[in-house]
């Protein structure tokens, strides 16, 4: 969680992680003229934490519900939290 905080500007709970195994996050491309084969391979997607610093080596942390993949330039598509997990789990409202 250490490097997560690092690179988002906000509060973070101790609780909430990024990275973990237990933490789910969904895939959304962003569909018109110019997505990406490699971006729509992964449409509505559910990837665990620990996956996503391998998938998307550029990935940015947006905010908490957030991550912006990177996976080319000019790239829109992202992350969007379905459940923190952290050291107790907590489903997102």
């Amino acid at each position: 969680m250490v490097e997560a905080v690092k690179r988002i500007n906000l509060d973070v709970p101790k609780n909430i992680t990024f990275f973990s195994n237990s933490d789910e996050w969904i895939y959304t491309a962003v569909y018109d003229n110019v997505v990406c084969t490699d971006c729509l391979q992964y449409e509505n997607e559910t990837l665990t934490g620990d996956m996503l610093r391998s998938l998307f080596p550029f990935l940015e942390i947006q905010d908490l519900e957030t991550i912006m993949v990177n996976a080319h330039p000019n790239c829109r598509c992202k992350l969007e939290r379905v459940l923190y997990m952290g050291d107790i789990g907590v489903e997102k409202d």
